[in-house]
């Protein structure tokens, strides 16, 4: 939510003071357009990375409960070491599918907002 908040008050700045006929609150819906998209692309990544990250704890998770199946207690570490990490690697995948989709919403939204204002 980070890189979405950060467009946005990019675009969003207003100058404090000046007199209300002097203030030009236009912006270039293009550049926030493709600023956006490049929001959406780096979320992309990031979702395909955390996705690995899951895959590679459940392998290395599937790995150490083969080599210690004779241990117990050895296992239940494991599950619980595991289910720390998925927990960890899903809130993260949850917070950038969420940025991922409201970045979406504003891009699908932006041609209504300025066919609205001319």
């Amino acid at each position: 939510m980070n890189e979405l908040t950060a467009v946005l008050r990019r675009y969003g700045q207003v100058q404090m003071g000046a007199p209300l006929g002097e203030v030009d609150r236009t912006i270039p819906v293009e550049a926030l357009q493709r600023d956006l998209r490049a929001v959406i692309s780096n979320s992309d990544k990031y979702l395909w990375v955390w996705l690995a990250t899951l895959a590679l704890i459940f392998a290395i998770d599937c790995f150490m409960v083969f080599r210690g199946l004779s241990d117990p207690k050895w296992i239940g570490a494991v599950f619980v070491a595991t289910g720390a990490g998925f927990t960890v690697v899903l809130a993260q995948m949850r917070r950038l599918w969420h940025e991922k989709f409201m970045t979406e919403t504003l891009v699908s939204l932006l041609p209504a907002l300025v066919a609205d204002s001319c």
